[in-house]
């Protein structure tokens, strides 16, 4: 049997859980950048003329996106490296909320930013 093999599981979903989020973040990203034809059609049925343009962003938002969950991702890999290495050390640790905030901070971050993108597209007076 593994030593702590408890504690090394509990590091493990987690860090598949940090994965599955960075992936999804990258998902939509590419999404936004991809579809932007979505955006169009959804201001279309707000009231806008089919041959008005609508100005948006959707490459930059999406780029930003997806730079956020390679972060999201490459935090995840170091905090379970980590977390780890002070599960296995027989030394004791205080526990860190750092990078547990960071990464929330991150995702918190991520929300409002799409909800800006998302009401400056479809809001009427634009």
């Amino acid at each position: 049997m593994i030593k702590q093999y408890n504690d090394h599981a509990a590091n493990e979903r987690t860090y598949l859980a940090w994965l599955r989020t960075g992936i999804a973040v990258i998902a939509f990203g590419f999404v936004l950048e991809r579809f932007s034809i979505f955006l169009d059609t959804i201001t279309q049925s707000l009231g806008r003329t089919p041959g008005e343009k609508i100005p948006h962003s959707g490459y930059e938002a999406g780029v930003v996106l997806v730079a956020a969950g390679l972060i999201t991702i490459a935090a995840a890999i170091v905090r379970y490296a980590v977390t780890a290495r002070r599960i296995s050390s027989a030394e004791t640790t205080d526990y860190s909320p750092r990078s547990a905030f960071w990464l929330g901070a991150l995702i918190m971050g991520l929300g409002i930013f799409i909800f800006i993108y998302v009401a400056r597209i479809v809001s009427p007076g634009n």
